[in-house]
């Protein structure tokens, strides 16, 4: 499925999709994943190079309910959705069952600092590697090149960011050749819920597609422009424009 000029995967079968994964970790190419949301979608619409970099990733994941209800109220398609807390939650697993190199950028130090000790005790196979840069580092050329050095020096097999978007999935298309991590994606908020720092919605709102409710009501301040303002007004305009007005 294409919206946007952007290729949707639609993953039906998790068990196939981990070996695809591990597929593309036993190879030498570069491999970026993106868990595309609906608010993924409406800043494609506005930074045609965040859009370039969504056209050209490996994979992209239907992420959020936002996203699939619009696939399907729309072009009547369903797609099933894989969100970033569940793909980090398979590489996780991947990566210690191969006793890979992970490599996890943004968060808080206090939040990698959790999160380092919890990954330690459930996947001790892992050779971990967190880096918390000061905010828009990659803005600043000796900050962005330390970083990126550092995860040289790594030789990270996965690497994940947390930069929120667009900023992670245009950081790691532009980088992640020099890194050369075999799979690279960005995950969110994903790191702050794994690691407690911030909880999750409960599991019935999960499979009922009322997370993003959760979060807004957690954090009122941040979400409510993007969820209220931005994609809901959005959301609505998409599902009254003519079908070829934006495929």
């Amino acid at each position: 499925m294409y919206i946007n000029e952007i290729k949707i995967n639609n993953i039906k079968d998790v068990g196939l999709f981990k070996k695809e994964l591990e597929f593309l970790l036993s190879e030498r190419n570069t491999n970026l994943i993106v868990t595309f949301n609906l608010d993924f979608l409406r800043i494609s619409t506005e930074n045609d190079k965040f859009k370039d970099v969504c056209k050209n990733a490996q994979i992209v994941l239907a992420d959020g309910v936002g996203i699939t209800s619009l696939l399907k109220l729309k072009y009547g398609i369903s797609l099933h959705r894989l969100t970033g807390n569940d793909l980090f939650q398979i590489l996780l697993g991947i990566a210690n069952g191969k006793k890979l190199k992970l490599a996890l950028v943004g968060s808080t130090t206090k939040s990698l600092e959790v999160l380092g000790i919890k990954l330690g005790k459930t996947f001790p196979n892992i050779s971990l590697l967190t880096i918390s840069p000061p905010f828009l580092f990659e803005t600043e050329e000796s900050t962005n090149n330390k970083v990126i050095n550092e995860l040289k020096n790594f030789q990270p097999d996965i690497l994940i960011a947390a930069l929120g978007c667009p900023r992670q999935e245009i950081w790691l298309s532009e980088n992640m050749k020099t890194i050369n991590a075999r799979i690279n994606v960005g995950v969110g908020a994903a790191l702050d819920f794994y690691s407690g720092i911030k909880r999750r919605a409960p599991v019935f709102l999960q499979k009922i597609g009322l997370e993003w409710v959760w979060r807004l009501l957690t954090e009122p301040s941040r979400l409510s422009k993007r969820y209220i303002i931005h994609d809901l007004p959005f959301f609505i305009k998409q599902i009254v424009k003519k079908r070829t007005d934006f495929e």
